[in-house]
């Protein structure tokens, strides 16, 4: 369709008849004119439509990006609150496994010094040992000796052949 714009309206001449412009020029015109105007209503009212129906998409749309954004929002700030809580309760573990290395070492040293007391008892121990073991040898190679069997010489023992008659 030849679509009539508003310049057409402006420019028109009508051909002047007895009693002013003739009827069936302007019937026709008028006719034109309201076709034009009914389909250009028809698009108003078609746009208007879509037009009502996009701004309902674009809403519906801002509506899920807001949701969208407070989801990422609330998971960010979850997976902040998790990392923290997870480094915490590292350094929790951590700490715990220190302080129990440390009871642990403290424990290991007392029993070290207490194996170092058990040691220098036991050297003691020994020493008197050998001390009263030399100290009854000593006394029953005297015992000995003075019996007549043996000879005591300068801390050596030697055999004396004794000889009876």
């Amino acid at each position: 369709m030849d679509r009539m714009m508003p310049i057409d309206l402006e420019r028109v001449e009508l051909t002047r008849s007895f009693r002013g412009y003739d009827r069936s020029e302007v019937l026709t015109l008028l006719q034109k004119a309201a076709k034009e105007m009914a389909a250009l209503r028809g698009e108003v009212e078609t746009l208007q439509s879509d037009n009502g129906r996009l701004k309902q998409e674009v809403d519906a749309c801002r509506a899920q990006e807001n949701t969208l954004k407070e989801a990422l929002i609330l998971a960010q700030r979850t997976a902040d609150e998790t990392r923290s809580s997870a480094h915490k309760e590292a350094d929790l573990i951590l700490e715990e496994a220190h302080r129990k290395a440390a009871d642990v070492e403290t424990s290991m040293q007392g029993k070290i010094n207490d194996l170092r007391w058990e040691l220098e008892r036991l050297r003691l121990d020994k020493q008197k040992f050998l001390n009263a073991y030399r100290g009854m040898l000593e006394a029953q190679l005297r015992d000995i000796a003075e019996q007549g069997g043996f000879a005591v010489v300068e801390g050596d023992v030697a055999t004396e052949t004794a000889v009876q008659a």
